[in-house]
């Protein structure tokens, strides 16, 4: 079994969080949002960031929609 490095999770509740959080940690901050190409980089060792910064609790990132002139998220 592969073993992820050890991290810090946050999981801020608007963007301005987020973006406060990838400001602070800098280039020891990863974005995490569905995890499909981090995690398996994680468990591979190819990246180990020491915080994961999640979208997942930040409502107004939560779907697109389709309005004139194209789609919106």
């Amino acid at each position: 079994m592969l073993r992820l490095s050890p991290f810090e999770l946050h999981q801020p509740r608007t963007v301005e969080e987020a973006l406060a959080l990838l400001v602070e940690h800098g280039e020891g901050a990863r974005i995490i949002a569905g995890g499909t190409d981090l995690l398996p980089n994680l468990k591979h060792g190819l990246c180990e960031p020491r915080h994961l910064i999640s979208l997942g609790s930040i409502e107004e990132l939560r779907g697109v929609r389709e309005e004139a002139g194209g789609f919106v998220i």
